[in-house]
């Protein structure tokens, strides 16, 4: 027999109810592989109805064309069996929850209370969360990894529970790693009430089955092309795209066969008024040029905020932006393409893709025009690429919004925050050593630049900010007035955090120095909306001195009327954006690019609202996490209770032993 210390009768216990819970977590994950296409929170919206909508979504690696897909794409019908995942038919692992891609729709109601919980099945110990994108949610459900919470850990699970406060259209993603770049997002779409709804009338349909997902797409995961790129002569560009995890790129073959992956397809009736809900998720450098062939484009609102409506042919959307669009199908009964092409890094590659939009009563037959990646451009265009306003295209802040003026509007701000970014020459230690392979010193296949913002990489501390601020050492802390390095020749990289008083106007200058690239930035505020007051491209490069002068000279002009809210927007290469803040959110919240691998690169800040005693309380037994370093154990040094030297323990824990021991011999002695 063993006689066993009562420290090693609790490891037991907690070792016993872990992998009971393992249990749990693996019933769970085979009961919620679901969709929810036919949740109840899916229902004609209502003053007062509030629902308290709940999801499971099991987060694990999985594989396109699995053996869920049988005869896929040579029976056309098997695509669509559940946890088939064609994508664009290239076989390559990627990341699901539910095995779906993209990963299950929330559509709520306004003041809906919404419930995720995030089962993590990835495998390696991977950890993750999962940001909801455009929400104004507290600080604490915001989701990114070591800022807001500590990432989930393998075979554990996180409950998000927040108010669907933001009306309009937004989505969920992963916020750590590269994982969102691997398949985890997903729709999210906050419906209002008929007797709020700012364009009742303009349209007669709104149904989830309109929601569009687009993203690039990469033959293999992106962790790895990263890498390839960081330390020899990889490259990111995005090889194909996908339409609610559709499209077709890869060429099968069988006899004299040639099929692929079928297209999505949205199914319409002639004569109605759709409302489309387009979703931009591109994580590479990847502008997408948006259009209908035959059909014109009325925009009516831009990340969830109503806009008055503006009428277009086709929208250049970049990474993280949100457009609700009414299509009017008033052209002849036949099938028409939807495009989606690639700009910058997507083009080099051709990287494109097509839906068909279908009219009840067309042949079952392929829409006329040519299958190509095509950006030219006719009519009017929303958000031009990089160019100047002009007859013919129209930048976002020329658009007018329908929510009353605020506070955000007045003539003077409180304060001015400027901050210029690019790709900088510097030896960031990510792709370099600056003894060893520098980037001065390397050929040019192998040279990386930094990209930065006032020359400095963000990176977020060892615990979360927003939930253990006091664990976080002050010298992590920085921004351009707190370092004392010279930035423009020295690698600068620190947890880059600019603070705001609660309650102020903060004017924030975009501005896109060019100086490496002809490329482009959109930048995502997390937790809260801005204004974009003005909007321009001066020159092939440009830098913060000239935008101050010229807005000293009054050569910058600012709209103070209606100007559109947003959370996610452009800045020209070579120019400006200017944005208007009023922090009424107290929290920690990114502010980035949303071009992952920038990201990834350190093109991100955190603007703190509010001084730490009024950010909002967090949770009971909120998950911690930060380093770790041996100081030797609790109870070395210190006289226990039970005995007075651990020798003397030793010698009583064996003499109970022997005791129990004898006891139990004797009681067997007595039986016989």
């Amino acid at each position: 027999m063993r006689c066993i210390s009562k420290l090693h009768q609790v490891l037991l216990r907690e070792s016993e109810g872990l992998s009971s819970q393992r249990v749990d977590l693996e019933i769970l994950n085979v009961k919620k592989q679901t969709n929810y296409s036919d949740h109840p929170c899916i229902r004609p919206c209502g003053i007062n109805t509030r629902k308290t909508c709940e999801y499971t979504f099991t987060l694990e690696y999985y594989y396109t064309l699995s053996k869920a897909c049988y005869d896929c794409p040579f029976n056309a019908s098997d695509c669509n069996r559940p946890h088939c995942v064609p994508a664009d038919g290239s076989p390559r692992p990627i990341l699901t929850a539910n095995r779906m891609l993209p990963g299950p729709g929330i559509h709520v109601c306004l003041n809906d209370t919404i419930v995720v919980n995030i089962i993590n099945n990835l495998l390696g110990g991977e950890g993750v969360s999962i940001h909801w994108h455009g929400i104004h949610v507290q600080p604490h459900m915001d989701g990114v990894a070591m800022l807001t919470q500590c990432p989930i850990p393998e075979y554990s699970s996180f409950q998000y529970r927040f108010l669907a406060v933001t009306p309009g259209t937004h989505y969920w993603h992963s916020h750590a790693g590269m994982q969102n770049a691997d398949g985890l997002f997903g729709p999210l779409v906050i419906r209002e009430p008929p007797e709020i709804d700012e364009h009742l009338g303009r349209y007669d349909v709104d149904d989830p089955e309109f929601t569009i997902m687009i993203n690039d797409w990469f033959k293999d995961m992106m962790p790895g092309r990263l890498s390839s790129l960081l330390h020899r002569t990889g490259s990111v560009l995005s090889d194909s795209m996908l339409i609610n995890g559709k499209g077709a790129y890869h060429k099968f073959i069988r006899d004299t066969t040639t099929v692929y992956t079928p297209y999505e397809v949205f199914n319409v009736q002639l004569g109605r008024r759709y409302r489309f809900r387009v979703i931009t998720n591109s994580l590479n450098t990847c502008p997408i040029l948006f259009s209908i062939d035959n059909h014109n484009l009325t925009v009516i609102a831009s990340d969830g905020s109503p806009l008055e409506p503006y009428t277009v042919d086709s929208v250049v959307m970049y990474s993280g932006e949100r457009y609700d669009i009414i299509v009017h199908t008033n052209q002849d009964v036949r099938n028409y393409w939807m495009r989606t092409s690639g700009m910058l890094l997507c083009g080099t590659l051709k990287a494109f893709q097509l839906a068909v939009v279908k009219y009840e009563g067309a042949a079952e037959e392929e829409p006329l025009g040519n299958k190509e990646w095509n950006v030219d451009t006719h009519g009017i265009q929303l958000d031009p690429l990089n160019k100047k306003t002009t007859e013919g295209f129209v930048d976002i802040s020329q658009l007018n919004s329908t929510m009353p003026n605020d506070e955000s509007l007045k003539e003077v701000p409180d304060k001015t925050i400027y901050l210029g970014y690019d790709f900088n020459i510097v030896d960031n230690f990510r792709a370099h050593d600056k003894e060893l392979y520098s980037v001065h010193e390397v050929d040019a296949p192998f040279r990386r630049f930094t990209q930065q913002i006032n020359h400095i990489s963000t990176v977020f501390p060892p615990a979360p900010a927003q939930t253990q601020y006091s664990d976080i050492p002050s010298d992590l802390f920085c921004n351009e007035d707190s370092l004392k390095a010279n930035c423009t020749s020295e690698f600068c990289q620190c947890f880059h955090v600019i603070e705001i008083g609660l309650g102020e106007v903060v004017e924030i200058f975009l501005v896109d120095e060019g100086a490496t690239f002809n490329t482009n930035h959109p930048f995502h505020l997390h937790g809260n909306y801005f204004r974009v007051i003005g909007l321009d491209k001066l020159n092939t490069s440009t830098s913060i001195e000239e935008v101050k002068a010229l807005d000293a000279k009054g050569m910058i002009h600012r709209k103070l009327d209606r100007a559109p809210l947003k959370d996610s927007v452009m800045t020209h290469d070579g120019g400006f954006t200017i944005l208007r803040l009023h922090a009424k959110n107290p929290g920690f919240w990114f502010f980035h690019c949303h071009f992952q691998t920038h990201t990834e690169m350190g093109m991100g800040l955190t603007l703190q609202v509010g001084t730490p005693s009024q950010q909002p309380k967090v949770p009971k037994k909120f998950p911690k996490c930060g380093p770790w370093i041996y100081e030797g154990y609790e109870e070395e040094g210190q006289e226990s209770k039970d005995c007075p030297t651990n020798n003397e323990c030793r010698v009583m824990m064996s003499y109970e032993c022997y005791v129990v021991q004898f006891l139990m011999l004797y009681t067997i002695m007595l039986l016989f």
